[in-house]
């Protein structure tokens, strides 16, 4: 494992805080206010109310005991090639994932309302977190930033054995940046995109047990994460109000722009304009898979 000296540590706690701050920046931009409307206003509760920068130490993310919270979100930055390792407390589920969990296994049949919900929602992310022991975040070569979903295949039989569910359980996210990434003019851009994934796992705790239907499903949060981030930058373009990040429509992130270039042409119709169509989902992992997942 490579050792990092004080000074290093130093390092990434800045560039993590300068990527926060200028998407923060960005948030509260007149511009990208009108444009996202109360999604600027629901990406700005995370800056305010949820991140926060752990610490490092021995190639461990550890939450400071200062924060406190049970709706808690870390943000570190990496050194390049860095792998570190998640503590056990980063992988609880948050208040709403246990709701979902809870009211996913009533809909099943596995539990009835009342104690057993919080018991099975306990033993569940217990042996989650169990499982995912030496869980570890990096981030490929390429990558800027990136949002760390844990993820675990669930599979439950009632106690009466009449009812059976199988499911994938995302926990707490974890979003990772490059050091260095915050001198990037995108580096904004990118931590809109990132900010759309933790709205995300908010909400959507409780996926498929297919590998397929469940790809599906991060490749619809990831093209909503896209949408969000080209309309943001879109904004600040047209609007010119701050050239410092966007002074030209190249320096956004051309990820963005492409990604949702061939969302609205190969979409067109469907109900929900993030559920990727046949040819779009083929595309994606064809062309841009190993990006777009990122």
């Amino acid at each position: 494992m490579a050792y990092f000296s004080a000074s290093d540590q130093r390092t990434r706690y800045k560039s993590t805080e300068r990527i926060l701050e200028t998407t923060r920046e960005v948030l509260v931009d007149p511009a990208v206010a009108t444009a996202l409307g109360e999604v600027a206003s629901e990406l700005l509760t995370l800056h305010d109310e949820h991140f926060y920068i752990p610490n490092v130490k021995h190639g461990v993310i550890l939450r400071p005991q200062s924060i406190k919270g049970d709706e808690a979100i870390p943000v570190v930055s990496l050194f390049p090639e860095e792998s570190l390792y998640i503590s056990p407390e980063l992988l609880e589920l948050l208040p709403s994932q246990k709701a979902q969990l809870a009211a996913h296994l009533r809909a099943h049949g596995i539990t009835e309302s009342g104690s057993s919900d919080d018991e099975a929602v306990h033993e569940i992310q217990t042996a989650m977190i169990e499982s995912r022991a030496n869980s570890i975040v990096d981030l490929p070569p390429h990558a800027a930033a990136g949002t760390a979903l844990p993820a675990e295949g669930i599979g439950l039989v009632s106690d009466d054995g009449l009812h059976s569910v199988e499911f994938q359980l995302i926990s707490r996210p974890i979003v990772t940046y490059k050091v260095g990434s915050e001198k990037d003019p995108i580096a904004a851009s990118n931590g809109v995109h990132e900010d759309v994934h933790v709205t995300l796992a908010f909400d959507n705790a409780v996926h498929p047990y297919d590998a397929t239907l469940f790809r599906r499903h991060l490749i619809r949060q990831e093209l909503q994460a896209y949408h969000i981030q080209e309309r943001a930058g879109v904004a600040l373009y047209h609007a010119s109000q701050n050239p410092k990040y966007y002074h030209n429509h190249d320096r956004m992130n051309p990820a963005a722009g492409v990604v949702e270039s061939l969302r609205k042409r190969l979409n067109v119709g469907k109900e929900d304009p993030f559920d990727p169509s046949d040819e779009l989902y083929d595309l994606i992992l064809t062309e841009l898979g190993d990006d777009i997942l990122q």
